[in-house]
């Protein structure tokens, strides 16, 4: 190498003197050099010219030489088994050999400058491939990873990728020189061994005792899980440690060491090996040991299987048993079991104290002279006989035979069968049968050992009666559940569908087993609300009338009122929640029709309101224009009958008698009328007040004594001590009720006659009674008595004035009082009306109004405030007549000012008059001084309400109706207002 470097360096320096030499001579210049020093370079031209020569034909062979090296290496390149790809810095594929494309199904012409990542068959490859690359070009060495590559028909190949960068030079770029080896066997290998690992591990898993495999070293390779479940270890403490390890050596065990140091190596296969020790952790255990040595020849090693079986109960219960012979005989001697030993044809050969007290045999009576089928239900025997002939396929005959062959065939045997005792009484027994066997196996003899099964029986039958009343109350719960119109469900605690009747299934659309477990809330338009009302239950204990919206699976929706309550077991634990759900859409759809129907109904009774408003003013003024001229009627007739202005002739005064009686008359029909159409419209209302029974009985048999005097008929009442008392009322219409029975009575009652008006107590009521011997009422006809407008039939009223319209007032006026009334009537004898009221008692009457009844004398000045001419000239007539001075007023207003400016002694104040009405007089005359202590008759033709009577309470001395009052009895309140003239 330093020679080609000198000769080099020489041949460069004879260069640049040649050049010289030739760039003098073409300028003309005189070269100093002699023909000595051109000969020499010259001839060392010549020399490196030759050597230059030699240098190029080695270069040529080294050529050829690379040529060749580089086709075998393009040879290897091609056809390794390893696919080789050079990528550019994208991952774009510059170059692959054959394998790289048989990999990836491609030809290798068409993989140029294509992405390889394209080819990689998921996202995650591809991603990892992304995050190999970067790892790569970061200078980063060899860098590896698993990838699969999708192969042109479909199939997956998994492979290694080893990837490297290769520096550029001056005339190339760097690239990444990747190799790819195809390691899709192995894969599938390596699947079908952990396969096979996992099969084999799950076989150790699904084996019920302890078992290990370890390696020839004794170390743990794999336990199963009952041996961690039983020594209490875990896998992390157990695998990889050798055996004696276990447990901080626990398991160095010398009888362990001598069965894996002494025995296995010896021989492969041993069973039964029997370890007895004390664990700290678990206690004495009892293991058998079942060892097999497996060689595994391909590997050139060997496991140990380790099989355990843990007998420390069996161990120490034989231990226990052999312990036990006392006991056993004790057992056996026992007066609970019977113990029935035979030789093997049958005979009894020991027969023990509890078959002696059970059976009432002594052992000598028995022992070798009968056998158990001769203290057995003979056709119990046979019946088994032919059972076991079925069952077993063979032939059994009745007798002993039947009652040991299972046994004598080693098949456990026990069964009830009924014994006789000696002296013929019999009990259900349970046997249990063994053959007992000598050391051949042969059979000797049998074991019967029974107890008395019967307190077993009696508790079978009453569990079996428990248990079919138990069936009969779920089958009545049951149907109870069912036949419930509302749809019913129970739930847990957590909302979930527990059971449900038809009816759920019917609301939901849902059958019974799809709606058990399902949420409740699910199968409602809300199921929020559904579950907060559930949570509201739990909460609360019970929820009334909520309202939910079910929908069905049809999207049907139905309207329900939800009512439910928590449900406990018998230790009070919640259980969860009863829910009954009722169709209401037809009740709303009711509701809203209702309350459209209220609204129709407000509107009319609006409507009617404003009609009875109507009706009452026209009743009053109607009642004002009819009373007040017919007042005046009666009023001149009285003065005509009391003869004030002149005698009159005996023809006249009986004129007058019919003028006043027709007024009377036709005023009492008036007020009937007004009265009834009060009742009717609800305008007429009770003004109570407390008075004494016994004077309004007296009262109102004197309003009918002069009456029935003149007929000859007798009045006569009866009052019961305990009804002899002070009742709150409205005295004025319950006087009207005696007053229209006591007429009545009086009316259809013959000459001589005796009327009967009767009080006594009943209870919370007073029943009063008018009974009369007259002429009675068909039974058909009593329904027809109270009926307005209504009279019976001519039979009765020929010859009796009526309208028809008393007792269907005084029916109205009772009912008014909250009480009822009858009738007991028969044809041709009499009749009886009874009616009640409510007793109310008072302690003490109350005074009316304010004022006093009487006033003391000291004038004679009555102001009349009237606008009616006739009754101011009744009234004014009948004052002066009496001697009193009379003042006119036709007006409020004109009555004010001559009140305040004459100081009347008594004001007479009609209600209806002009300008300023009566109310407006009384308010002005109680705020006047000069005019707050003089009493105001009021005089009024009008119905007065509560309301009006309250407004005058407290201002006016009396309230009066006018035709109430006759003239005598008005100059009496005048009287006993301001004293006599």
């Amino acid at each position: 190498m330093k020679n080609e470097e000198r000769t080099s360096a020489e041949a460069a320096e004879l260069l640049r003197c040649a050049e010289e030499l030739l760039r003098a001579k073409a300028a003309g210049e005189n070269l100093p050099r002699t023909g000595e020093s051109t000969q020499r370079l010259v001839q060392e031209l010549e020399v490196h010219q030759i050597e230059l020569e030699m240098q190029n034909a080695e270069l040529l062979r080294a050529r050829e030489e690379l040529e060749l090296s580089r086709n075998k290496y393009a040879e290897l390149y091609d056809f390794a088994p390893v696919g080789y790809f050079t990528f550019d810095s994208r991952g774009v594929i510059r170059e692959v050999n054959l394998t790289g494309a048989q990999l990836l199904g491609r030809e290798r012409r068409l993989l140029a400058n294509k992405t390889f990542s394209s080819f990689i068959a998921d996202a995650d490859g591809k991603e990892l491939f992304a995050r190999h690359l970067e790892s790569v070009l970061h200078r980063q060495g060899m860098q590896r990873c698993e990838i699969s590559l999708a192969g042109k028909d479909g199939t997956v190949i998994h492979g290694q990728l080893q990837s490297i960068t290769v520096d550029a030079s001056e005339s190339t770029d760097g690239y990444i020189l990747s190799s790819i080896v195809d390691g899709t066997v192995g894969k599938q290998l390596e699947t079908e061994i952990q396969d096979a690992r996992e099969y084999a591990e799950n076989i150790v898993e699904t084996v019920h005792k302890p078992l290990v495999v370890l390696d020839s070293y004794l170390k743990i390779l794999t336990a199963n899980q009952s041996f961690y479940d039983i020594f209490k270890v875990t896998p992390e403490e157990t695998i990889g440690n050798y055996i004696y390890d276990l447990g901080n050596g626990q398991w160095d065990i010398p009888k362990l060491r001598v069965l894996f140091e002494d025995i296995l190596p010896n021989d492969s296969v041993f069973d039964g090996y029997e370890v007895d020790h004390k664990f700290l952790d678990i206690g004495r255990k009892i293991i058998l040991l079942n060892a097999r040595q497996i060689f595994r020849k391909n590997i050139g090693s060997h496991i140990i299987l380790l099989a355990m079986e843990d007998v420390t109960e069996r161990k120490l219960a034989e231990e226990a048993l052999l312990k036990a012979g006392a006991l056993q005989i004790a057992i056996f001697n026992s007066a609970n079991f019977s113990s029935i030993a035979t030789d093997a044809k049958g005979v009894i050969q020991i027969f023990n104290v509890g078959a002696e007290r059970m059976l009432g045999y002594t052992a000598a009576e028995v022992m070798n002279m009968i056998t158990p089928a001769d203290i057995s239900d003979p056709q119990e025997v046979i019946a088994r006989a032919q059972e076991l002939s079925l069952e077993l396929g063979t032939p059994i005959n009745p007798g002993f035979e039947a009652l040991v062959f299972k046994a004598s065939r080693g098949i456990e045997d026990i069964y009830e069968l009924t014994y006789i005792r000696k002296d013929g009484s019999r009990f259900p027994a349970v046997v249990s049968v063994t053959a007992l066997r000598d050391e051949q196996d042969a059979i000797i003899g049998y074991l019967l050992i029974g107890t008395d099964n019967t307190a077993r029986k009696q508790i079978e039958a009453e569990q079996m009666l428990l248990s079919q009343r138990l069936r009969d109350h779920q089958f009545y719960t049951r149907s109870l559940f069912e036949s419930n119109i509302d749809a019913i469900m129970t739930t847990d605690p957590s909302g979930i569908i527990t059971d449900v009747n038809k009816q759920m299934e019917v609301l939901t659309g849902c059958t019974r087993d799809e709606l058990i477990g399902a949420p409740f809330k699910n199968y409602f338009t809300d199921p929020n609300l559904a579950e907060t009302s559930i949570k509201l239950v739990l909460r609360e204990k019970k929820v009334t009338n909520c309202e939910l919206t079910a929908r069905a699976r049809d999207g049907k929706e139905t309207v329900v009122s939800f009512n439910a309550t928590t449900f406990y077991d018998r230790d009070r634990k919640l259980q969860g929640v009863f829910a009954a759900a009722r169709d209401v859409t037809e009740r709303k759809r009711l509701d809203q029709v209702l309350q459209e129907k209220n609204v129709e109904l407000e509107s009319a009774r609006a409507v009617a309101e404003k009609t009875n408003l109507a009706k009452s003013d026209f009743l009053a003024n109607m009642s004002h224009e009819l009373r007040t001229p017919l007042n005046s009627i009666i009023g001149f007739s009285e003065v005509l009958q009391d003869q004030l202005f002149g005698p009159i002739n005996e023809k006249q005064q009986e004129y007058v008698h019919n003028i006043l009686s027709s007024g009377r008359h036709l005023l009492s029909l008036i007020n009937d009328i007004l009265d009834l159409s009060k009742v009717e419209t609800g305008n007429m209302e009770l003004e109570t007040s407390p008075f004494l029974l016994r004077e309004l009985l007296d009262s109102s048999m004197m309003m009918l004594k002069e009456k029935a005097l003149k007929g000859g008929i007798e009045l006569h009442l009866d009052l019961a001590p305990e009804a002899d008392v002070c009742i709150v009322a409205d005295q004025r219409k319950l006087k009207q009720i005696l007053f229209n029975l006591l007429s009545n009575a009086v009316k259809f009652t013959l000459a001589a006659g005796t009327v009967n008006l009767s009080a006594v107590s009943d209870g919370d009521f007073i029943e009063i009674t008018v009974a009369d011997p007259g002429i009675g009422i068909r039974e058909e006809d009593i329904q027809k008595l109270f009926k307005s407008f209504t009279q019976l039939e001519s039979v009765y009223t020929k010859g009796f004035e009526g309208t028809g319209l008393g007792l269907a007032l005084t029916r109205q006026l009772v009912e008014l009082h909250g009480g009822r009334i009858w009738v007991k009537s028969e044809f041709g004898t009499g009749s009886r009306f009874s009616f009640t009221i409510p007793l109310t008692k008072a302690a003490a009457k109350e005074p009316p109004a304010i004022l006093p009844d009487t006033v003391p004398g000291g004038g004679n000045t009555v102001l009349v405030i009237e606008d009616d001419p006739l009754t101011m000239a009744t009234l004014e007539n009948a004052l002066l007549r009496k001697g009193y001075r009379a003042l006119r007023a036709s007006s409020g207003k004109e009555g004010v000012e001559m009140a305040l400016r004459d100081s009347p002694d008594l004001i007479i104040l009609d209600l209806v008059i002009p300008g300023i009405n009566g109310f407006e007089v009384a308010d002005r005359l109680r705020n006047e001084n000069a005019s707050a202590q003089v009493p105001i008759l009021v005089l009024t033709a009008m119905d007065l309400s509560a309301a009006d009577r309250a407004r005058l309470a407290g201002k006016v001395w009396r309230i009066e109706g006018k035709g109430t009052l006759s003239t005598h009895e008005f100059l009496s309140l005048v009287e006993s207002a301001v004293g006599p003239t």
